[in-house]
């Protein structure tokens, strides 16, 4: 099952080596599609200690080694995180001003919050990072945490 999952179109496209040219890959199309601003509240949740999902990606930020990337993809996951948040941050210079019937625009408040995991034990999923992954999911605690940190934020 691992190597079916592993050779997969899905895996492919999560890798962006779904196409030779970057910019037509799965993941940067749905880069560009309407996501974020459909939302009144957007939270990102990451954790240093998830070696699964990069930080940058579980809160959509570009990555330093991008930046500093001129010559080679750089540039494409920097086009990526901007896509990203290009309808969030002209949502908020709209907002403030009013459409010409008065109204103002629905204003999308993004949240990124980055969570440290104390693991009792050491063993295989938390060296490897599978631990501080899973833990958004498996423990009711986390999201709760999660919930109440944000409560007057979202009441």
């Amino acid at each position: 099952m691992h190597t079916d999952l592993h050779n997969s179109t899905f895996m492919n496209e999560l890798q962006l080596l779904d196409h030779d040219d970057m910019t037509q890959t799965f993941i940067y199309k749905l880069s560009q599609a309407k996501g974020f601003e459909l939302f009144k509240y957007v939270v990102l949740v990451g954790s240093k200690q998830d070696s699964y999902v990069p930080m940058h990606t579980a809160q959509a930020t570009i990555p330093r080694p991008a930046e500093l990337d001129r010559k080679g993809d750089g540039n494409v996951y920097v086009q990526m995180a901007a896509n990203l948040m290009k309808p969030i941050s002209v949502q908020s210079s709209a907002a403030a001003a009013p459409d010409a019937a008065g109204a103002t625009s629905k204003q999308t408040t993004l949240v990124r919050l980055t969570i440290d995991h104390k693991f009792t034990q050491t063993n295989l999923d938390t060296v490897i990072g599978r631990a501080a992954h899973l833990a958004y999911i498996d423990s009711s605690a986390a999201v709760l945490l999660v919930l109440f940190t944000l409560y007057n934020l979202l009441k």
